[in-house]
């Protein structure tokens, strides 16, 4: 005998609490066939399966150059100027559901002219920090509780960076930050959970405050 159980696409969190959940079945089978060497009418047997649901977690980047709320002052001008340095603010937002993780780790590479100025902060746990070897932003976190943008307010981790834009990219947008890879381990299921976000550019779709053509190099 064979069968399927669809399971549902989201699960009851409403509180912190609210977390590893466990998907049980029991199935029992009886036959009215007997082998000759047992003195009963039926023969009857019941099995049980347990499956742990793993938690996720969710990833945005987003960036700012007027950036009022995060504390940070940008210096600079906008539209982009080649060889004129300007500031923008990258935030991370991460969210937990279901399961609590270890071992979290985020990390991007700073693009060609951009370097970080050391100002850096997070509302849960250390502030990011760069990788002089690799010219990655870092962030690590030993533990992250259920529910961390569900129930309550998501991690939020803020840097930021100086872009200095060169004359091969008049007329478009300047890349800042390369792909970010984030790494965690689900505590409950024993399960490695790997996410990644695109390149971060000086389109700006976040900052309302900067025009569609305000984040195009100038020479």
């Amino acid at each position: 005998v064979s069968f399927s159980i669809k399971t549902k696409t989201n699960y009851p969190v409403r509180r912190l609490g609210d977390k590893d959940f466990i998907l049980s079945a029991k199935a029992e089978i009886e036959s009215p066939t007997v082998p000759e060497f047992l003195n009963a009418n039926r023969t009857y047997n019941v099995s049980k399966i347990e499956t742990k649901v793993a938690g996720d977690l969710a990833l945005s980047a987003k960036a700012f150059f007027r950036d009022a709320e995060a504390g940070i002052l940008n210096k600079g001008t906008l539209p982009l100027k080649v060889g004129q340095p300007i500031n923008f603010t990258i935030h991370w937002i991460l969210s937990s559901f279901a399961a609590d993780f270890t071992g979290i780790e985020l990390r991007a590479p700073l693009k060609e002219g951009v370097k970080f100025t050391g100002v850096a902060k997070s509302n849960f746990g250390n502030a990011p920090v760069l990788d002089d070897k690799t010219n990655e932003m870092v962030w690590t976190l030993d533990k992250l509780p259920a529910n961390k943008g569900f129930v309550d307010d998501p991690v939020e981790i803020i840097f930021q960076i100086e872009a200095t834009p060169s004359s091969s990219q008049i007329v478009n947008y300047m890349p800042l930050l390369g792909e970010t890879v984030g790494r965690a381990m689900d505590i409950f299921a024993s399960v490695q959970k790997e996410f990644k976000i695109d390149q971060i550019t000086t389109a700006l779709p976040d900052d309302a405050t900067v025009g569609q053509q305000g984040g195009v190099v100038q020479p």
